[in-house]
C-alpha cells in the first residue's frame, strides 16, 4: 500500500524505515510521520495482504480466528522474500518514503535511516484488543496468546530466510524508540495526548538524524 503525501519543504531527503514487532505502534506512527513529512507511505503488511488476496472480512478477523488463514496463505508459495525484495526494489528507486516494514531494514541502501519501534508486551496486547470494537472484544490473554505467535512466527520465519534474529539489533538501528507509555487502554483525548507526543518525539528524532546527515 502506498499513501502519497504533499512534500515539506526544508527538510532535506532521506528514507525512513519503520520495523518493530506486532502492535508495536508502526502503522499509526509510520502514517502520521509520512503525512508530517510530507512523504510517500508504503505498508509492508498490506503489500503482502494485497499479494495474498486476503479478503476485507479475513483482514478485520486477523485478531480473531483470521491468524492461521493467514498463515497457511505466508506458508504457500514464497511470498515472504517476494515482499522483501520489493521493499528493497521500492527503497532503491524512491526517495521521500517511509516504510512500514519488518525486514527491509536489513536490506534498504545505504542512507536510509532505520527505526525500530519498542513497546511493552502487556501494551500491545491492550493495543491489539482496541482493534475490536466493544461488542467484539475478547479476554486479555486472547490477544496476547495470536501476538505470541504472530512474534514467534516471524522470528522463525526471518531465521529460516535470511538468518536474521530478528529485533531491534544495535548494528542495524540508528534509533530505538520505546512506545509503551503512549498507549492507554482506550482512546479517549488522553490517549491522543499521548500519541501525539510520541508522534513529536518521532519526527524530532528523524529530523535531527537528517540534520546531521546533510551536515557531516
Amino acid at each position: 500500500m502506498v499513501q502519497e503525501h504533499a512534500t515539506s519543504r526544508g527538510v532535506p531527503s532521506l528514507n525512513v524505515v519503520i520495523s518493530g514487532l506486532t502492535a508495536s505502534g508502526k502503522t499509526r506512527f509510520g502514517t502520521e510521520l509520512a503525512r508530517q513529512l510530507g512523504y510517500r507511505y508504503v505498508s509492508a503488511s498490506e503489500t503482502l495482504i494485497q499479494r495474498l488476496g486476503i479478503p476485507p472480512r479475513m483482514r478485520h478477523d486477523i485478531w480473531g480466528d483470521g491468524f492461521d488463514a493467514v498463515a497457511r496463505l505466508r506458508d504457500s508459495g514464497d511470498p515472504d522474500r517476494w515482499l522483501d525484495m520489493e521493499m528493497a526494489r521500492l527503497a532503491e528507486i524512491q526517495e521521500n518514503t517511509v516504510f512500514d516494514s519488518w525486514a527491509l531494514p536489513w536490506f534498504a541502501p545505504r542512507g536510509a535511516l532505520r527505526i525500530w519501534l519498542s513497546c511493552s508486551h502487556e501494551t500491545r496486547c491492550r493495543k491489539a484488543r482496541l482493534a475490536h470494537s466493544p461488542g467484539e472484544r475478547r479476554p486479555l490473554r486472547h490477544y496476547a496468546d495470536i501476538i505470541d505467535r504472530k512474534d514467534a512466527d516471524s522470528r522463525a520465519r526471518f531465521r529460516s530466510l535470511y538468518g536474521i534474529e530478528y529485533g531491534p539489533d544495535p548494528g542495524v538501528f540508528d534509533h530505538v524508540l520505546d512506545a509503551t507509555e503512549y498507549y492507554v487502554d482506550s482512546p479517549t483525548p488522553r490517549s491522543e495526548q499521548k500519541a501525539g507526543e510520541f508522534s513529536r518525539h518521532l519526527l524530532n528524532t528523524v529530523r535531527n538524524s537528517m540534520e546531521e546527515t546533510f551536515t557531516a
